[in-house]
């Protein structure tokens, strides 16, 4: 039987909605693999236990986790250092949300380990996870998304007024503002004035140093789709309307009960939506299950958001899930063997150029 890993947690501010994900992929696994929890804390210790699959534990780690051991990454060595044991994976899966977990950072760990991981690689989570960017790519290739422009803090701080000034020049109200690497809906809100839109960016800027401001559409309507390509083959999920106020709020998203409501979709938008979750996830080289939010208003549809770890990892919406993740793992190993007939040696002979040369100038002296 596979032994698989199930990272997370994490320092983020999604710290309690990767906990979510990451126990919901723990039940499933389960059912089909050994699996291993590692859970990262909110001062970023990776550590692994005996009873970590209950939401109750988290909310008091210290005292209700029972036999807490810390897990150190191997480099090069396809596993984990536990309990002074060297414990091997056949594949990891990354369920941490945010910064410090989808941004890149823990798949540069599972890099340097060599161990096999579901989600997509350095370049593609920072990418994916750094709205501004995703954006810049995504208009490179044609897909449509909102008008958007975006500043730094240090901009902001400098020259209050001019920054304002550009925006309503740009985008005109109403606008969107989110920190420009945060998910979740955390730090978002919509701004129909001056006072309001400075209120936004001092919200947006406890979370992130760099703003995304976007064009408000307002009364569209909000689609997810989940996409996953496994040897050219696209499994795409279904496409599920999201019920909202102004924004798909994070109360909305995890904390209020709603009633789950189906509306059915003509079938040009869902083959749409579809066509498209596709070709953002080509663009952007995702591996894994990505989800694809859009937004569709006066029949154009735009890619809203980009989540390279969806919540729950995008369950909701396949019917085959557990057909997806056996996928998943087979396409996680295939690529950790693929990059084992790259070559990172290379004669070049400059050590001995070097030396020569240091025997010169001792020679000089």
């Amino acid at each position: 039987m596979k032994k698989i890993g199930v990272i997370f947690g994490g320092k983020s501010v999604e710290h309690d909605i990767s906990i979510i994900t990451g126990l919901q992929m723990l039940k499933i696994l389960s059912r089909n693999y050994e699996c291993l929890p590692i859970y990262i804390d909110k001062d970023g210790r990776w550590l692994t236990a005996k009873n970590l699959q209950k939401p109750s534990i988290y909310m008091d780690f210290t005292r209700l986790a029972k036999g807490v051991k810390a897990v150190i990454p191997l480099f090069a060595q396809e596993g984990f250092l536990i309990n002074r044991k060297i414990v091997k994976l056949d594949c990891v899966f990354n369920c941490c949300h945010g910064v410090n977990g989808e941004d890149g950072t823990v798949a540069a760990v599972l890099e340097l380990t060599g161990v096999a991981y579901s989600s997509s690689g350095v370049l593609s989570s920072a990418v994916c996870m750094d709205k501004v960017l995703t954006k810049m790519i995504l208009n490179q290739n044609n897909i449509i998304n909102t008008p958007f422009s975006f500043f730094f803090r240090q901009e902001f701080e400098e020259n209050p007024s001019l920054v304002i000034e550009r925006l309503v020049k740009e985008l005109e109200y109403p606008m969107i503002i989110k920190p420009a690497n945060l998910g979740s809906s955390v730090g978002i809100s919509v701004c129909e004035n001056d006072g309001q839109l400075i209120e936004a960016i001092k919200t947006a800027f406890n979370f992130d140093n760099k703003v995304l401001v976007e064009k408000y559409l307002d009364g569209s309507r909000e689609f997810n789709c989940a996409c996953f390509i496994y040897k050219d083959r696209c499994f795409v999920s279904n496409v599920n309307e999201v019920e909202k106020s102004k924004i798909y709020s994070f109360d909305e998203k995890y904390i209020l009960e709603k009633e789950s409501t189906k509306k059915e979709l003509p079938e040009e938008i869902v083959g749409k939506i579809k066509h498209i979750a596709e070709n953002t996830y080509k663009v952007l080289q995702c591996f894994g299950v990505v989800r694809v939010d859009f937004l569709y208003k006066d029949n154009e549809v735009y890619v809203n958001e980009v989540n390279s770890i969806p919540g729950s990892l995008a369950c909701y919406l396949y019917e085959n899930f557990e057909e997806v993740l056996d996928l998943v793992i087979a396409q996680a190993r295939e690529r950790e063997k693929e990059k084992r007939n790259i070559s990172f040696s290379y004669d070049s002979q400059a050590l001995k150029v070097f030396e020569r040369l240091e025997e010169t100038i001792q020679l000089k002296k």
